[in-house]
């Protein structure tokens, strides 16, 4: 387990040599890139780690009403009333453009 770093290191300069062609300008990109790469994941592990499981349903829609008040809803279906009408209106505003016909 000590020498995982150093392995991790190795294999990492391997790819890049091999995906380089013996360039050493592109194998210092290549290793950049994958140094990049690894440490982006690592990052949003954390991140996922750190939140925890959040698989939940909603448990309210807040929706806001044309004189800047808001309704709040808790009930199942006027829930899904809401959504789906929202997202009739939201994803229909392509029907009248070239890419939605």
């Amino acid at each position: 387990k000590k020498e995982a770093g150093q392995r991790r290191v190795d294999f990492q300069e391997n790819c890049a040599e091999i995906a380089s062609y013996g360039d050493d300008k592109e194998k210092v990109s290549i290793l950049r890139a994958i140094r990049n790469s690894e440490q982006s994941a690592r990052e949003f592990r954390n991140i996922a780690a750190a939140l925890g499981k959040t698989k939940k349903g909603l448990s309210q829609v807040v929706l806001t009403n044309p004189d800047g008040t808001e309704t709040i809803l808790t009930d199942k279906e006027s829930m899904d009333n809401a959504l789906l009408s929202r997202n009739y209106r939201h994803y229909g505003q392509a029907n009248e453009t070239y890419f939605g016909a």
